[in-house]
């Protein structure tokens, strides 16, 4: 089977109190994870903060690595996996997102 799309599987650790929190409890490197559409990381998708400024509010939301949160914490860690999926495959992820 011809594997024709990429998705992106981006870990993140911002370095904010709440995710030092979740790092103290998992004792895992990476505290968030997005999925992301694109190779730019435009079009990323999590279960994240709604408003950037208050991590007590979270939902789906769509992120991008130069806004919201990211931008706000320039020295987030991260660390991206890529995944290669057929056509059929990609357009049910992406229409399962579309849902949330």
């Amino acid at each position: 089977m011809k594997k024709d799309k990429k998705i992106y599987i981006v870990l993140t650790y911002t370095g904010t109190v709440l995710s030092k929190i979740i790092k103290g409890y998992t004792k895992a490197e990476y505290c968030h994870v997005s999925i992301a559409l694109d190779e730019s990381l435009k079009e990323m998708y999590s279960f994240g903060r709604l408003n950037p400024y208050n991590p007590f509010i979270g939902g789906f939301v769509h992120e991008s690595i130069g806004t919201g949160t990211f931008k706000r914490f320039k020295n987030t860690k991260a660390l991206i996996y890529s995944l290669e999926l057929s056509n059929r495959k990609y357009n049910r992820l992406r229409k399962k997102i579309e849902r949330f």
